[in-house]
């Protein structure tokens, strides 16, 4: 799926759900790009991704912005059997302090961020519910809250050439919940 290059940015808005179920891996694989999502909802996923099979969802240069206020909000929640990878985009959560939700709720999947992701706003970058992985690569990460990033037991997150912020001077910065959470950093600026 793909904007025209004749007209103005295509808006997709509201709550979406996607899941994979094709016995066939290559029919569960979906490339976005150039799209702008916005979403206003307090407890809905802008993108709620399931799969009972391998799937993957690609998002290339593509915009996200989330204004609710509540802290209950989500932009994306990747679920089991689900790769989610960034490359080049924008993710906008409400950012005002201690206001906003999550860009991202692993629940069991996997998310790549690669080349130029730029996240912030909201109250909580990655929060790991279930053990998954999480690969970050020379992207921005900015929240002003709770947690940058929440990792629960034998969750993983491997990042390099990232910067992780926490604009509050209550708030966490890398939360290793449970017995091995872990998370490899290189080249990396975290405050």
């Amino acid at each position: 799926v793909s904007q025209s290059r004749y007209t103005n940015t295509v808006t997709i808005n509201g709550q979406h759900t996607y899941a994979g179920t094709d016995a066939n891996p290559v029919n569960n694989r979906i490339t976005f790009q150039g799209l702008m999502f916005k979403n206003t909802f307090a407890t809905v996923p802008t993108l709620a991704i399931t799969a009972t099979v391998a799937t993957q969802l690609n998002f290339n240069g593509c915009f996200f912005d989330h204004t609710n206020v509540a802290t209950t909000s989500v932009i994306f929640d990747i679920g089991t059997n689900v790769r989610l990878y960034l490359k080049d985009c924008v993710s906008r959560m409400n950012g005002d302090p201690a206001t906003g939700g999550t860009h991202f709720v692993i629940s069991g999947g996997t998310l790549y961020c690669y080349y130029g992701v730029d996240v912030a706003g909201g109250t909580c970058v990655i929060n790991m519910t279930t053990a998954g992985y999480a690969q970050l690569q020379n992207s921005v990460f900015q929240c002003n809250g709770s947690d940058v990033v929440k990792l629960v037991a034998n969750g993983l997150v491997a990042t390099a050439y990232c910067n992780f912020t926490n604009g509050s001077a209550t708030g966490n910065g890398i939360n290793l919940l449970g017995s091995g959470a872990s998370m490899l950093a290189t080249h990396c600026s975290l405050s």
